[in-house]
């Protein structure tokens, strides 16, 4: 495989996020099916490609069905002259061209089935941008340049992955994509950023998360032992937990706090090259965004103990 496009892949604080997930979730519904959790974990990161690929698809069908509005416009009793001269420089853009000539791109888009009722959100989007200033600007150019056709292709991504009824369609389709749409929309965008007038046909266009890049396939596996590791240590931690609870009661601290807590030990004591630092900064981020600042604060205070307790131990050495 050619050497991937710089990217800003998924990283592991967003692993760290969705293991905090999965753990809650499985916590939540009883389950004793560690299987199924770790199938579940699986299932998720992978769907997350799939969603990517239909952004794109949304895309390159918006450029079509804009297309093809121009041409039905024309045939209406009494068009306008502005109907029956539409600006071809979108159904001409040379960078969508490219986009639709890249082999594994069009694997991909051949790969998915189009969300249902997408078009119908497409020809409304494709009303409401042709009204605005950016592309009655592009639409007035004589004669586009690659630089031309490529900035305004990102400021079409950008402008659909933003229209609410097909971020709200695609939310519908899958309830795991509702977090994460606008995360995997900046992915697309930065992939799109890579090609450029001489970019050949097979350069790689690789979905979010790709199994075949080593680091991604690393980042996947130390959130998918993250989150197994928590489900099996749980109970065995509340010792060393309590230790540190001073005038709180372990019954009283919210699940969500006691599995960011739970994680942070198992990263601890189980990955020696990340700096206890940097673990005790990720989880009071997970804190702040999924509980609440006094939990963001009530969880620092109770992580700095462990390391401190843990260090005196001796079961961890790392800084």
């Amino acid at each position: 495989m050619k050497n991937r496009p710089h990217l800003a892949m998924l990283s592991r604080h967003f692993y760290r996020a969705k293991a905090l997930q999965a753990v809650y979730a499985f916590r939540t519904s009883g389950s004793v099916d560690t299987a199924a959790l770790d199938k579940s974990y699986t299932y998720h990161i992978n769907h997350l490609n799939l969603l990517a690929t239909l952004q794109l698809d949304a895309l390159l069908r918006f450029v079509s069905i804009t297309a093809t509005m121009q041409l039905e416009a024309k045939s209406k009793f009494m068009p306008t002259p502005d109907e029956l001269n539409p600006s071809p420089n979108l159904s001409r853009n040379a960078f969508i061209a490219r986009l639709q000539a890249n082999y594994e791109l069009s694997s991909r888009l051949e790969a998915v089935v189009p969300v249902p009722g997408v078009d119908a959100i497409l020809r409304k989007a494709s009303r409401d941008y042709r009204e605005t200033t950016l592309y009655k600007q592009y639409a007035a150019l004589p004669k586009p340049t690659f630089a031309d056709d490529k900035e305004q292709t990102l400021c079409l991504y950008k402008f659909l992955m933003n229209n609410e009824p097909l971020t709200y369609l695609f939310a519908s389709r899958s309830l795991l994509w509702e977090g994460d749409y606008h995360q995997v929309a900046q992915q697309g965008y930065a992939l799109l950023r890579t090609v450029n007038e001489d970019s050949p046909q097979d350069l790689p266009m690789p979905p979010v998360y790709d199994q075949r890049v080593p680091k991604e396939r690393d980042d996947y596996l130390f959130g998918r032992q993250l989150m197994l590791e928590t489900v099996h240590q749980f109970d065995s931690h509340r010792q060393l937990i309590e230790k540190h609870l001073h005038r709180w009661e372990y019954e009283r601290i919210s699940l969500l706090d006691l599995i960011i807590i739970n994680m942070a030990i198992v990263e601890l004591t189980t990955c020696p090259t990340i700096p206890a630092l940097v673990t005790i900064d990720e989880y009071v981020e997970l804190a702040k965004e999924f509980s609440s600042d006094k939990s963001r604060l009530f969880v620092n205070g109770i992580i700095d103990h462990i390391v401190a307790d843990l260090r005196n131990q001796h079961l961890i050495e790392k800084d």
